[in-house]
Formats: structure tokens, sequence, C-alpha cells
């Protein structure tokens, strides 16, 4: 299995922060049960008043961006080796457009320009307008470097704003890597019709209870994504938090170490085994292949 949104590098910098690293080898059992072979291993940034209350009161401005990849990526190497990691940095609101080339020299392979919140950049679903006009230097100099580009939480204009953009320099390195179909569940993080029907790349589906009511419910948005994109273009997502010490409110579908397998089973009813293994597999790894390219 490949899961297409973790937030593995914040998990392993917290852990570096409080001197714990309990929750890394917690999840690296959960890893190893759950047979998960890649991951999108995310280092995510907030507002500061929410990355203080999720992580740590003095968590902000004591280390630059570059050093907390850094850290984060040697740490996670460590104790949880052996996994095809794609690194990527998720909310990019204190990242500078000068820095991405040295983040992308230390193995950098992603960005998602917006969390939730509008930042210099762009803005996630908390408003409506689209890129900024330092937006849009910030995308061209991440397809530039090579870099993958991902419509995970941008709003519906900061979306069309970035594909405008991707689709005049015919590049091929997006995707979105934790949305749902808004026409099953009616939440702004989801993505339209209109939406998918531009995507350029993949999407992977998130099995959080946010966007999503159940497992049974998780599989149509499965049926559905794959009806209009092609069984080729769809991924999974766990997003899943749940072994950490950090508060979420948010509930996953399915522990992680049964993910693989119960999904597996669910699939069954609806597709063979071939497009199961793409689903589950081989289109995040044809993904990070893509990403990786030069």
């Amino acid at each position: 299995m490949i899961d297409m949104h973790n937030d593995l590098l914040s998990v392993a910098f917290t852990c570096y922060l409080k001197d714990d690293y309990k929750p890394l080898e917690v999840f690296k059992n959960y890893i190893s049960e759950g047979e998960v072979l890649g991951i999108v291993a995310n280092l995510y940034f907030m507002s500061i008043d929410e990355m203080k209350t999720k992580l740590d009161e003095n968590y902000y401005g004591k280390y630059s961006i570059l050093d907390m990849f850094k850290i984060s990526k040697k740490i996670l190497n460590e104790y949880i080796p052996g996994i095809d990691y794609l690194y990527s940095i998720e909310g990019c609101d204190y990242l500078e457009i000068n820095e991405l080339k040295q983040l992308k020299e230390e193995g950098l392979n992603s960005i998602l320009l917006v969390w939730n919140n509008p930042n210099k950049y762009g803005s996630g679903d908390r408003d409506n307008y689209g890129l900024t006009e330092l937006g849009k230097e910030f995308i061209k100099e991440a397809m530039n470097l090579g870099l993958g580009i991902d419509l995970s939480h941008a709003n519906e204009k900061t979306y069309n704003d970035i594909i405008d953009l991707v689709e005049k320099n015919n590049y091929k390195k997006v995707y979105a890597s934790h949305s749902n179909i808004r026409s099953i569940f009616d939440n702004s993080r989801n993505l339209s019709d209109a939406q998918l029907n531009r995507l350029p790349g993949k999407l992977g589906l998130v099995a959080v209870d946010l966007f999503v009511s159940n497992e049974d419910e998780y599989v149509e948005h499965i049926r559905y994504a794959s009806k209009l994109l092609g069984v080729d273009r769809v991924l999974i997502a766990s997003d899943n938090m749940d072994y950490t010490s950090i508060e979420y409110k948010d509930t996953k579908l399915f522990e992680y170490n049964l993910i693989n397998k119960r999904l597996r089973y669910k699939l069954r009813k609806y597709f063979d085994n071939e497009d199961i293994e793409k689903i589950m597999y081989k289109n995040g790894k044809n993904l990070f292949e893509l990403i990786r390219s030069e």
C-alpha cells in the first residue's frame, strides 16, 4: 500500500522537540502490520496560534523551515527506515520563494501551497481569494525546480489559478493528495466535479470522517473517482495521526494497520485484482516516479 498523505515529518519534528520518540515507534509497527511500502510524508504549517496549540508553545520562530525539514527527515529515516518516502511541505506560509531551491537540494519533492488558512501566496477554504502575484511566482519557481504541486486544501479560486499556470506551462507533476468527492459528501475541502474535470493528475481520497461518512461511502468515493477520472488516477490517503499525542477531533475510518487489508476486501465487490493493486499501490508508485523524474 502507498499512503498519499501522512504528516510524518511534523510528527518526527514534534518528537525531536519533546525528546520523545514513542509515536514513531508505534507507527513503525502500524506500517509493518499494514504492509505500507510508500508514504507522502508532510511537514505542515498552520497559523502561528494553531501551530503553538498543536505542537509546542515555543515552537514558532526557533528553527528555520530548512532546519526543521532536515531534522525531521533525518529522524524519520532513523526511526522508520526502508519506506519509500515522498517529502512534502503543506502550507507554505512561512517559506520564502528563494528557499525552495535549497529545500529541493535537501530532498524536498513536493509542495502544497496552502493549508486551510489564507496566506501571502493564496487561500485555502477559510477565504475566497485565489493566487496572489507572489503565489504565481512561487508556483512558477516550483515548476522550474521540478517539484510536485499538490492541489489539496486550495479553495476553488486558488485551485483554478494554479491549474491555469500549470496548463500554460504544460506541467505534469500535479495532483491532489487528500481530497474527496463533494457531490457525495458536501464539504468545501472536497472537490466539485468541475474541479475534478480540470485535475491534471492523480487524486488521493482521504479516509477521515470530516470528508466522508463511513467505510462503505469511502468506497463510493473511490468508485466515483474511478469512473470520472479512470482507475489509473485514483489513490488512497490516510491522513492518520491517531498514534500521536497531539489532539485531533477528526476520526479515521480505518485503523492504520488494517486499512490495506480491509479496503482491499471491500473493493473486491467492484474491482478486479489488477485495478485494486493500482488503487492501493501502483498508481502511487507511478506518481512518485513522475515527481522524481527530471
